[in-house]
């Protein structure tokens, strides 16, 4: 049985009863009923996604072919984090996550998706790990702690529409649920822009001092923007979400997510697969500071 403040009594009578057992944020979802609701941003919901999986999935292709000619690891672990995050979240949109009753969605896609986001935030903690702590124990277990958690936390996800009436919106059902899903995500993103910082700051004394490259301070500085972008993502999607809305089914959060995350992977691209004539231009803005 579901718990008496996540379920929603369809018939008029028990109207007052579900206003007084159901949190503020949730008596403002909308349900996909009403066409108010859903037809006006469909189309913005579909050209943040497709803009969220082309740029994200773009760049791990990229990342995994560099990774398979070149054995590096680093690279192979956010190739395989961006693969999963794309796939996880696709699967959420498609199986009606936010916008359906427990009922409609499709429970098996939602806990697939799950799983992926899952191995996303482990392999994107990987490569934090390998980048900027490589031999830490400690970053080596906050990367497992993190990817179990995400995983737990999706366990608990599926728990709540099993064992929710049908007839409830799934946005009701697993509101807390996927609150907490987007925090594992945000501390690995979180741990990348901090570190990014760190060592950009550190790269850049060098290179005053004329031992440093500036290729590489440059690298550090866009993982530290890719980091922060995402992190304004999960700012963005957590206020709509205790607002009773998602990313889903709002202009706001569709757009974000679709400009936000081509904005990050862009910067992910030229951090890792830098064009030559984007690389030159980096030296020469450097040579009066590397002479």
């Amino acid at each position: 049985m579901s718990a008496p403040w996540i379920a929603l009594h369809p018939s008029r009578k028990n109207l007052a009863r579900h206003d007084l057992e159901t949190p503020a944020a949730l008596k403002r979802f909308r349900p996909p009923s009403d066409p108010t609701s859903m037809a006006a941003t469909t189309p913005w919901v579909v050209l943040g996604n497709l803009l969220f999986a082309i740029a994200c999935g773009a760049v791990a292709v990229h990342l995994i072919s560099l990774a398979w000619r070149t054995r590096r690891t680093p690279e192979l672990f956010l190739g395989l984090g961006l693969i999963f995050l794309v796939a996880g979240f696709s699967m959420f949109a498609v199986s009606g996550m936010g916008r359906t009753t427990v009922g409609e969605a499709s429970v098996p896609l939602i806990a697939l998706g799950g799983i992926a986001v899952s191995l996303s935030v482990f392999f994107q903690c990987a490569f934090a790990a390998s980048t900027f702590r490589l031999g830490r124990r400690w970053a080596i277990t906050m990367t497992f702690l993190l990817g179990f958690a995400e995983l737990c936390i999706s366990v608990g996800i599926v728990y709540s529409l099993l064992y929710s009436s049908r007839a409830t919106p799934e946005f009701t059902a697993s509101y807390l649920g996927m609150f907490l899903l987007r925090l594992p995500l945000a501390v690995s993103y979180a741990w990348i822009a901090i570190d990014g910082l760190l060592q950009y700051r550190v790269a850049l004394q060098r290179q005053k001092l004329g031992m440093g490259d500036a290729v590489l301070t440059h690298r550090f500085f866009l993982f530290f923007i890719m980091g922060t972008i995402h992190c304004t993502n999960w700012i963005v999607s957590s206020g709509l979400h205790l607002q009773g809305m998602t990313p889903f089914n709002h202009p706001l959060g569709a757009a974000s997510l679709g400009v936000g995350s081509t904005l990050a992977s862009l910067a992910l691209y030229l951090a890792l697969l830098p064009p030559v004539r984007y690389l030159d231009w980096i030296k020469q803005r450097n040579l009066p500071s590397e002479g």
